[in-house]
């Protein structure tokens, strides 16, 4: 399940996932229907893991750029490196999840809650599927 979920996180369609893990494309779509909590858990790791490596890629690109002769190539690569800054300390992380949560009203506090305990209870995913981008 983890390399139908690492495809399909990358955009792969069930068919190409049947194909890869030797299984008719029916029977890999129903795996997040039949089996919510875990492939939720893998996929939005497989989705976790395809950003980070993204961010890394573009960093790569941009650090290349730094390095063109054309003076608007260099500068826009510079400011893109610098808007993204250095990845966030744990602590920040929890500074910024704190900020969330205290924008938030009661109302979307208390439903992001019972997500994340249904999620603790291994009862399946959140209705958006627990993989949305995390607010800036």
């Amino acid at each position: 399940m983890v390399a139908a979920a690492e495809l399909r996180a990358a955009g792969g369609s069930w068919a190409a996932v049947g194909r890869m893990v030797h299984r008719h494309a029916d029977t890999c779509r129903r795996w997040p229907t039949l089996y919510p909590a875990a492939w939720n858990r893998i996929f939005c790791e497989a989705v976790r893991q395809l950003r980070e490596n993204a961010a890394g890629e573009a960093v790569t690109v941009l650090r290349n750029l730094l390095r063109s002769k054309d003076e608007k190539v260099c500068r826009d690569a510079a400011r893109a490196l610098l808007a993204a800054g250095p990845p966030p300390t744990p602590a920040e992380k929890s500074d910024c999840i704190d900020d969330y949560m205290n924008d938030l009203d009661d109302r979307d506090q208390q439903a992001l809650e019972t997500n994340l305990d249904a999620i603790e209870a291994d009862d399946g995913p959140a209705p958006d599927g627990g993989c949305a981008p995390r607010p800036a």
